[in-house]
C-alpha cells in the first residue's frame, strides 16, 4: 500500500508521547504492510459517514487514538490522527446510525 500523510496528521504524530507514539507508529507499519484486498477485513477498520468523495476510514492507532484515512485504491494518506472519544461523538459508526432511527 502506498501509504502518505497530510500536514496535519505528520504533526499530530510528531507531537505524541510515550507508548502512544509507539503504538500510532506501528498502526501506521501496519497499514503499510497492509494489502489493499485486506483491507475490508481488517476488525481495526471501519468506514465512516462523511461528506467526501474519497471514503473514509478509521484505523485504530491506539486504545486513545484513531488514525483517519482517505484510501483509494492502493493509495492510503494518513488524514489525521483524533482521540477515539471525540471521534465517536462527531461522527458515530454507520451501524449505530441506524440503531438510532
Amino acid at each position: 500500500m502506498n501509504l502518505s500523510f497530510e500536514q496535519r496528521a505528520e504533526i499530530q504524530l510528531r507531537s505524541l508521547h510515550g507508548a502512544d507514539q509507539k503504538q500510532v507508529t506501528k498502526a501506521i507499519l501496519t497499514l503499510n504492510a497492509m494489502e489493499p484486498s485486506a483491507i475490508s477485513g481488517n476488525r481495526k477498520l471501519y468506514k465512516i459517514l462523511a461528506p467526501t468523495d474519497t471514503p473514509l476510514y478509521v484505523f485504530r492507532g491506539s486504545p486513545r487514538l484513531r488514525l483517519v484515512l482517505a484510501i483509494d485504491g492502493e493509495d492510503c494518506k494518513v488524514v489525521d490522527i483524533v482521540d477515539h472519544d471525540l471521534l465517536e461523538r462527531l461522527l458515530p459508526r454507520p451501524s449505530r446510525l441506524s440503531a438510532t432511527r
